[in-house]
C-alpha cells in the first residue's frame, strides 16, 4: 500500500510539474505572439502615417504651391485681361482638385457617408468605388433592415468590407467578387466571397486578417475564412445584435 501511494503519489507529481512547464511553455509562447502582434501593429500604425504625410506632402502641397502661384500671377496681371483669366481658370481648377484630394483623405479615415446616412449607402459607395478603380467587379445584395445599427456594428462591418476588397484587389487577382449582408434582429452576418488566387489559410495570416478577427471579436462575433490556393476566398463575419433592429 506504501508503495503503491507513492507510486501514485510520484505520478501525480510528475504530471502537476510537467502541467506548469507546459503552462509557462505556452504563456512564453503567448507573450511572443503579443509582442510580435504590437510590433506588427506599430508598423501598420507607421506605415499609415508615413502615408498620410506623403499624401499630404507630395499631393496636397504640391498643389497649395501651385495655387500660390497663380493667385500671385493673378494679382500681377489684373489688369489684363488676357493673361488674368487662364491663371484664374488654373487657380479654379488647382483649388478644385485640392478640395477633392482632401475630401478622399477625410474619408480614408473616417466616412462622412456612414455617419450620415448609414450602413448601407456607405457599403454601395464602398463598391461602387472599387468597381470604378479596377478591372474587378464586385456585386452587393443587402438582405433585411441596417438603418439603426449601433455605431460600433457599422464601423466593423464598413471596415471589413474595405479590407477584404483591398485583399481582392491587391492580392486575389479575382475578376468577380459578391458581397452579401444579412442583418435579422439578432445578428449580423457579412459574406464576401471572391474567384480569386485564394491562399492558405493555415500559412498565411497577415496583420489585415487579425485586425477583421480581432473587430469581430470585440462585438462577441467569429470571423471564418475559407480558401484554397487556386479556388477563390470565401470570407464570413456572423455578429450578435444586442439590441434589435428597427424594421424600415
Amino acid at each position: 500500500m506504501i508503495a503503491l501511494a507513492l507510486a501514485i503519489g510520484g505520478l501525480i507529481t510528475v504530471g502537476a510539474v510537467w502541467r506548469i512547464r507546459h503552462l509557462e511553455a505556452a504563456r512564453i509562447q503567448s507573450e511572443q505572439q503579443l509582442r510580435e502582434l504590437s510590433a506588427r501593429v506599430i508598423r501598420a500604425q507607421e506605415d499609415e502615417r508615413r502615408h498620410l504625410s506623403r499624401e499630404l506632402h507630395d499631393e496636397v502641397g504640391q498643389m497649395l504651391t501651385g495655387l500660390r502661384l497663380e493667385l500671385g500671377a493673378l494679382e500681377r496681371f489684373r489688369a489684363d485681361p488676357d493673361q488674368f483669366r487662364p491663371h484664374h481658370q488654373e487657380a479654379k481648377e488647382l483649388t478644385e482638385q485640392t478640395m477633392r484630394m482632401v475630401c478622399n483623405l477625410a474619408v480614408g479615415l473616417r466616412p462622412s457617408l456612414l455617419d450620415d446616412l448609414g450602413l448601407a449607402p456607405a457599403l454601395e459607395a464602398q463598391v461602387g468605388d472599387f468597381n470604378r478603380r479596377g478591372s474587378s467587379r464586385a456585386q452587393l445584395d443587402i438582405t433585411g433592415p441596417t438603418a439603426d445599427l449601433p455605431e460600433a456594428h457599422r464601423t466593423c462591418v464598413y471596415r471589413l468590407l474595405q479590407e477584404a476588397l483591398t485583399n481582392c484587389a491587391r492580392h486575389a487577382r479575382a475578376r468577380q467578387v459578391r458581397v452579401q449582408l444579412t442583418a435579422s434582429p439578432s445578428r449580423l452576418a457579412l459574406t464576401v466571397e471572391d474567384n480569386g488566387a485564394g491562399f492558405d489559410v493555415s500559412r498565411h495570416r497577415g496583420l489585415g486578417l487579425i485586425g477583421m478577427e480581432e473587430r469581430v471579436r470585440e462585438l462577441g462575433g467569429r470571423l471564418v475564412v475559407e480558401s484554397v490556393p487556386g479556388a477563390g476566398t470565401r470570407l464570413r463575419a456572423e455578429i450578435p445584435l444586442a439590441q434589435p433592429v428597427t424594421a424600415l
